[in-house]
Formats: C-alpha cells, sequence, structure tokens
C-alpha cells in the first residue's frame, strides 16, 4: 500500500511497492485501498492499493506480491482447472459462444497455416475454436499442470510454463496468444518484450483484456472488478502504451462484451500486435483513471450488508458461507461482519474444497450444509452465479434462512 490508506482519492503519492508497469514512474494519484480474508496458505498479499501513474495515466495495483507468488497461486491454486465451473474451457454454451467469435476474428486476420502458441491457455478452449477454424499448429502453455493434462486430453499439444518461460527447443510462431493474462502479471512491459524472440518475421500478438474503461457500464457486486488476481487495469490507450514500451506497434484493436454465467457480461478490449523496430514514444492519458475513479464511487454507494444478514450478525447467529472466492473474500472483510460466527464454508469448485477459509474446512455444498444449527443463516456470497447457487441450495431441500451478498 502506499504511504497512509487514509489519504483521499486522487492525492498524489509515490508508490510503495511497484513502480507503473507500462512507463516505471513512481508518482501516482491514489484511487482505492482494497483488503482481501484469503483462504489459508494463498500465496496473494492480503491487500493493494489501486493507483493511477502521474506520468501515464495507467491503472493498476501497487501490490506488495513478489513475481514468485503470483506464479505459485496460478500454478497451485488455478480456479480454471475445474471445467465444471472454469471459463475459457469452452465447456458451457456461452463459454463457447465467445472463443469462437474470437477465433473467427483471428482467422480473419491470420491465415490457418500460423504456428499458434496460446499462453495460459487454461483449458485450451480458444485453441479448440481455432482448430475448427482450420488451424492444426496449436500449442498451449499454462502454470497449471492440471490445465496441461486436460489439454492433452483433448488432442493438443501443450506444456506447463509461465509467460517467461522459453518453449523447449526455442521454437517460433506466427501468432502468440495472451487472453487475459496481461492482467494477471506483476511486469507485463517485459512479458511482452520477451516474446518478440519467440516470433517469426510478420508474427503477431493477439492480446484481450477487461476494459478498465467501462467497468461502470457492466456493475456486479461492489468493487467486482479488484480482486487479489486482477492487478492491471487496461484500457486500449493502456494497451497501446503497452506495446510502444514493449517494442510493438497495434495494427487492429476494439471492444466488446463478453457473456458469462447468469445472463451476465463482462467488458472487454483487444488489439493485434505487430513487431516494430522504432521506437515511439508513451501518449498519456487519464480517461481510464476518470473512468475506473467513477466505477469506484459505484461501488462505495453499492457496498451494503443485506438487512437480513445485518439482523442475523446483530442476533449472534451462525453464518454458513456458501462461496470462498473475491466476493466472499472481499465481504468478510466489511466492517459489520466483524465478530461474525462462521461455522461452515462450502464451495463448488473442487480445486477449493479441502483448504481452509474463515477458519473453517471448505466442503461440498452437500456435505457441508448437513447438521448445522437450526437458527444458520446460509450467504451466499458469489458475483455472477449467485441465482444459480440460489436454486441449487434449496434444491438440497434444507431448511436453514438463506439469503444473497
Amino acid at each position: 500500500m502506499v504511504e497512509d490508506s487514509r489519504m483521499k482519492p486522487d492525492t498524489p503519492v509515490q508508490v510503495r511497492y511497484r513502480p507503473c508497469p507500462i512507463c516505471v514512474g513512481k508518482d501516482c494519484l491514489l484511487l482505492h485501498d482494497m483488503r482481501f480474508s484469503l483462504p489459508s496458505g494463498s500465496p496473494l498479499p492480503e491487500a493493494y492499493t489501486v493507483v493511477a501513474c502521474s506520468c501515464c495515466g495507467f491503472v493498476y495495483a501497487d501490490t506488495p506480491g513478489s513475481a514468485a507468488s503470483y506464479n505459485r497461486y496460478y500454478a497451485e491454486f488455478s480456479h480454471y482447472e475445474d471445467p465444471a465451473i472454469a471459463t475459457g474451457g469452452g465447456e458451457q454454451a456461452f463459454d463457447r459462444q465467445r472463443l469462437a467469435e474470437t477465433a473467427r476474428w483471428i482467422a480473419g486476420k491470420v491465415g490457418p497455416d500460423a504456428r499458434v502458441l496460446d499462453i495460459g491457455c487454461g483449458n485450451g478452449g480458444l485453441l479448440l475454436a481455432l482448430r475448427e477454424q482450420g488451424f492444426s499448429q496449436l500449442t498451449g502453455m499454462d502454470p497449471s499442470s492440471a490445465c496441461v493434462a486436460h489439454l492433452q486430453e483433448r488432442g493438443l499439444a501443450a506444456m506447463h510454463g509461465c509467460l517467461g518461460d522459453p518453449p523447449s527447443g526455442r521454437e517460433r510462431f506466427d501468432l502468440i496468444i495472451l487472453s487475459h493474462v496481461l492482467e494477471h502479471l506483476l511486469d507485463p512491459r517485459s512479458a511482452l518484450s520477451s516474446l518478440r524472440e519467440l516470433l517469426n518475421p510478420g508474427g503477431h500478438i493477439y492480446v484481450e483484456t477487461p476494459d478498465a474503461a467501462r467497468y461502470v457500464e457492466f456493475p456486479s457486486v461492489p468493487y467486482y472488478y479488484f480482486d487479489s488476481e486482477h492487478i492491471n487495469h487496461f484500457d486500449r490507450f493502456a494497451l497501446a502504451n503497452l506495446a510502444r514500451a514493449g517494442g510493438f506497434r497495434v495494427e487492429h484493436s476494439g471492444s466488446k462484451t463478453l457473456p458469462l454465467m447468469g445472463g451476465h457480461a463482462y467488458p472487454a478490449v483487444f488489439s493485434l500486435l505487430s513487431l516494430n523496430d522504432t521506437a515511439e514514444p508513451l501518449i498519456p492519458d487519464s480517461s481510464a483513471r476518470h473512468a475506473v475513479a467513477a466505477y469506484i464511487a459505484q461501488s462505495a454507494q453499492a457496498s451494503r450488508l443485506s438487512e437480513v444478514l445485518l439482523l442475523a450478525l446483530a442476533q449472534k447467529r451462525p453464518i454458513a458461507l456458501w462461496g470462498a472466492g473475491s466476493q466472499a473474500q472481499r465481504l468478510l472483510l466489511d466492517e459489520a461482519m466483524a465478530g461474525a460466527q462462521i461455522v461452515a464454508v462450502v464451495d463448488g469448485d473442487r480445486s477449493k474444497q479441502g483448504g481452509s477459509f474463515a477458519g473453517c474446512t471448505i466442503a461440498a455444498p452437500a456435505v457441508g450444509l448437513r447438521d448445522l444449527p437450526g437458527n444458520c443463516l446460509v450467504v451466499i456470497a458469489a458475483a455472477l452465479v449467485a441465482e444459480q447457487i440460489q436454486a441449487e441450495y434449496h434444491a438440497l431441500g434444507l431448511p436453514f434462512e438463506c439469503v444473497v451478498n
């Protein structure tokens, strides 16, 4: 965090941990202090400060986390492994739709004979969509061993590794994909620059990230776009500056709206980059700072616990928490939750089950919600699938009162 967390937003400060990932500037404007209640054993920091670079305007998290801690998180705590709930693998219809649209766009710009490397590919949904477009030289790379094994089961070439780990044999590619990767990286500028030597002449890089310029247009739970993983907040201007800093130029760019679970939507921005041997100056832009500040104000206004939960807390009722993800991590640090009697935590993500969160062992819902005190309140803490979880809860036929927060 920077200096004093009690300072007002837009206060000029110097970053404490992390210079600007694009221009390496240290002067910034404070936007928001973020805290999390993380699962036991998580290598990620429990707090960071969202700042805007005073030089180039980039919005990012001044986080004390190290590259090693983030790499370990994606290798050991990946929530993209379980095909039943993870996006990016194309298992759900809405996910297949958006991956197919991206593959069609790429196919319109890059021929099917291209050698393709998808870094941070998860369960390989985009590679499968490209295969349907006629691409055959496809390779995926992911830090999760489970994801790599899943890709291989689907007949795709796959390797275990992080961005910055060179593929074996020093292969070169015509297209490298970074889809929803750059927002997770501590040093995206160096990561992007490192890919220059992996590109064939005339090669391209496709990048796609959440679009910070439109967070406010797609509200979910408060502070949804600030979680422990997303530490960079790009818009199209920031992506263009990152490209310039990394030795690339933008050939094509645009914005899109991604369909998500439960009928929700997510703003994204994308660019197709090519090598640029001519150094170009960065172009400062403050539009993302203003857009994110508006989103922070929107979140602050909506940041309230439900009346049912507040009453239960006042009555010292036991709480069973359904959800151990980002929304639950934010919820538990609400001042009103101090002293809450959490008696159970359940989550449908099998990768979370067996871990420890809020002093409880995370269990499968059908198991962890049995034999609770009769006056227990079940609190659903999920950003996108709260309605689906509520239906699943009622299908269990349990007698406990249930509320979404």
